[in-house]
């Protein structure tokens, strides 16, 4: 079954967004990914100066790496093939 039109805009604009998102953590201003040390499980943070580890007690990852942010950049790339399948059939 063929999408309509306007399942594909909803499609890109979702797109849109996950561009958005690679491009900000991929962005120079973004030094990596935090969590807190004493909550490993709970909220993570965007940082721009891994210093700050010492001093907020959090344990920093590359962010290029970790299934999450991977899961990301996957999900764009997937999102886009099956757009662009989509208009080209």
């Amino acid at each position: 079954m063929r999408l309509a039109k306007k399942q594909i805009r909803a499609l890109e604009g979702i797109l849109s967004h996950l561009e958005r998102a690679e491009k900000y953590i991929k962005s120079d201003d973004v030094a990596g990914i935090a969590t807190k040390t004493e909550y490993p499980n709970g909220a993570s943070y965007i940082i721009k100066n891994i210093e700050c580890s010492g001093v907020h007690f959090v344990d920093v990852m590359n962010k290029n790496t970790g299934s999450d942010i991977v899961g990301l950049y996957t999900a764009r790339r997937l999102l886009a093939d099956f757009i662009e399948h989509e208009v080209q059939t």
